[in-house]
């Protein structure tokens, strides 16, 4: 769980773990190794409800303490940042490896921002379409080096994470 496509939670465009840490992220995007990306453009659309509380607390002690939790960090991310729900940022990171299908991913290259002020920590996400790398006034498109996650069924993913806490005893 890192980066994201759209607008950060550090700076406008940074998000919280890359902006930490910008160049141990670059290291890890120019590795080779295979990457997902789950950022915040994704993560942020997987929010537990207040329904979704209320429904914890009704559960057993393990359920209860993920609602206590939920409810804190919900009131804390609408004060914040105006949201509605508990964004369920790093059990997102995992879905590549449990529900692969429940997040839609694009391959394409991604640059960390290493320089100073609001852009530091940026993850830049190169989804262009370009059909020939010989356009004028067009920077050419590198290799792609990460499946960045694009699209979630958010409430499907929130109702898996959900009944997983419900049935841990």
């Amino acid at each position: 769980m890192g980066g994201t496509t759209q607008i950060g939670n550090t700076t406008p465009v940074s998000e919280f773990n890359v902006w930490c840490d910008p160049e141990a992220a670059d290291i890890i995007f120019r590795s080779g190794v295979p990457l997902w990306m789950v950022g915040l453009n994704v993560t942020r659309q997987v929010g537990v409800t207040q329904n979704d509380v209320n429904k914890l607390l009704a559960g057993g002690p393990v359920a209860k303490a993920y609602g206590g939790l939920f409810s804190f960090f919900r009131d804390s991310l609408k004060k914040v940042h105006g949201l509605s729900t508990a964004s369920l940022h790093d059990p997102c990171a995992l879905v590549p490896f449990i529900a692969p299908e429940m997040i839609n991913y694009r391959h394409c290259h991604v640059e960390i921002a290493l320089g100073a002020g609001p852009t530091r920590g940026m993850t830049v996400c190169d989804m262009r379409s370009l059909t020939t790398q010989k356009l004028e006034n067009i920077q050419a498109m590198q290799a792609p080096n990460c499946n960045v996650a694009i699209d979630v069924q958010s409430r499907d993913l929130v109702e898996h994470i959900l009944q997983a806490i419900i049935e841990w005893r």
